[in-house]
């Protein structure tokens, strides 16, 4: 997944969106965002753990850096961990949700296609989950910009599919969003990844 580069110092696992460099330090690293400085996240390897009240196995820890803000909305949720740990799977339990609902609306391989296309160089952001301009959301701004000569060749209906985008619910503008940068971290580590599959459930880790 990652390409491997040794130095006397340090190791770097490099990918073309995220670059992991394990520090001089004990058991620490340190994953950065290349298109935002501001992101960034130190973690602890798996063989280290941390024992959790109510549950029989203890996790794997990560250590994470955040803003003021992000963090007065963890601290006035509850302990830090089981806030961090619960909001995160309510967040993945609703993508799950918009998926869900996104292949009802029965967009074909063209549209997805599409949306591939226009994501490939996108760094999408929070706010980009509510309405960004006149076209609504931020995929549907996307979408409005681009020109009619990429929509033709891909077979797609401009206003039909502006109609779609444009009713998006935020869970459904999250989920694509989310299976849009899954499906660019996939392909820059050399999977072959059909965009026709854009919407499908990702695979479970398995132990």
């Amino acid at each position: 997944m990652f390409t491997r580069l040794a130095t006397a110092d340090k190791v770097s696992l490099r990918a073309s969106r995220i670059s992991l460099s394990f520090l001089p330090m004990p058991s620490l690293a340190v994953i950065k965002h290349p298109r935002c400085p501001c992101c960034y996240a130190f973690l602890v390897p798996k063989a280290v753990y941390q024992p959790v009240d109510g549950m029989s196995t203890p996790l794997p820890k990560i250590v994470f850096a955040a803003t003021p803000d992000l963090l007065a909305q963890i601290d006035g949720r509850g302990e830090r961990s089981h806030v961090i740990r619960e909001s995160l799977a309510r967040y993945y339990e609703m993508l799950s949700i918009g998926r869900h609902l996104l292949r009802r609306r029965n967009l074909n391989a063209g549209d997805l296609t599409l949306l591939c296309h226009i994501g490939s160089s996108t760094a999408w952001q929070a706010r980009d989950l509510g309405p960004v301009s006149p076209d609504g959301n931020a995929i549907a701004a996307a979408v409005a910009d681009t020109e009619q000569e990429l929509i033709d060749s891909f077979g797609v209906d401009r206003a039909e599919f502006m109609a779609h985008l444009r009713s998006l619910q935020t869970a459904e503008v999250a989920a694509l969003i989310d299976s849009l940068e899954r499906f660019w971290r996939a392909t820059s580590t050399g999977m072959q990844v059909n965009p026709a599959g854009l919407l499908d459930e990702p695979a479970q880790p398995t132990a």
